[in-house]
């Protein structure tokens, strides 16, 4: 009795070993997941505790979910863990959705096929070294809700040509700035919201560059679908949104790159609702 007791309490410890070794709850579609507090983080395909992984990575062009289901259980993804896309040199596009909130410290470090990168208006926090050796990396744009930047993200980005910061407010970064290499502050254009020259001109970091353009047009609320026009259409929006969540029709891109769960927060109050389709119609009898 005795012995067979101990045969399955080594089979059973014996079943935890695969999933400590490869340091990641379940996977979905080819993406990997840990899972924190009840929300779900993208991690890196065979991450060890020590932050190595097996061979091989992510591939070719990623498109992250706002949420992921797993053993009947729905998470959100809220962020891009550390590591999670490093070394992943055959990743040639990465679609984030308006659930990030945060990117991890050399999130996409080496992925030397990326050629673009729009961070969504989510995301707050972007980590050390997030983008460190993206060798091939020509433009990247941050969203309108980015606060805090680590140091050298953009650390060994030698071919950047075109930084975008839709935030009205200018992001703190880490004194020891974006680049390693302080002559991109030359090589790379600084593209803000018309009006916020001043504003980038005198915020730390973002004073390096030698060009700064306020060139981006300044969002307008009720606009949603970024047509330059205020109707019906923005209101049918919304409520796509509001009946379709965003799993499915509030997943949706808009031309502009933009997840509808990015703009039909019409009045800012943090939550999707009749009060922003109200909004929308408010403007549409006051424009008339």
């Amino acid at each position: 009795m005795k012995q067979t007791l101990l045969h399955l309490a080594l089979l059973a410890l014996l079943q935890l070993v695969p999933t400590a070794a490869m340091g990641y709850d379940f996977m979905v579609d080819g993406i990997f997941y840990n899972v924190k507090n009840g929300q779900a983080i993208v991690t890196k395909p065979g991450t060890a505790s020590d932050g190595t992984g097996i061979p091989g990575g992510y591939n070719g062009e990623v498109v992250i979910p706002s949420e992921v289901a797993h053993d009947s259980i729905t998470y959100p993804v809220t962020a891009i863990g550390a590591h999670a896309f490093s070394g992943c040199a055959g990743l040639t596009s990465i679609s984030m959705p308006g659930s990030i909130t945060t990117i991890g410290q050399q999130a996409f470090n080496g992925c030397s096929g990326l050629s673009s990168v729009t961070i969504p208006h989510s995301v707050s926090t972007i980590e050390e070294w997030a983008f460190m050796g993206c060798s091939h990396l020509l433009s990247v744009t941050f969203g309108r809700g980015v606060k805090t930047i680590g140091h050298s993200i953009l650390d060994g980005c030698s071919r950047v040509t075109s930084v975008t910061c839709l935030a009205a407010t200018p992001p703190v970064v880490d004194n020891y700035g974006l680049f390693n290499n302080y002559t991109m502050y030359y090589h790379a254009k600084l593209h803000v919201m018309e009006g916020y020259e001043a504003d980038y001109l005198a915020a730390s970091v973002w004073s390096d560059f030698f060009q700064i353009i306020g060139d981006i047009p300044v969002p307008v609320p009720e606009d949603v679908n970024g047509d330059g026009e205020i109707n019906i259409a923005d209101a049918n929006n919304v409520i796509e949104v509001i009946v379709h969540g965003p799993g499915s029709g509030g997943h949706s891109r808009l031309p502009s790159g933009e997840s509808l769960l990015d703009v039909a927060d019409v009045n800012s109050d943090g939550e999707i609702n009749i009060a922003d389709i109200n909004a929308i119609l408010d403007a549409i009898i006051n424009q008339h």
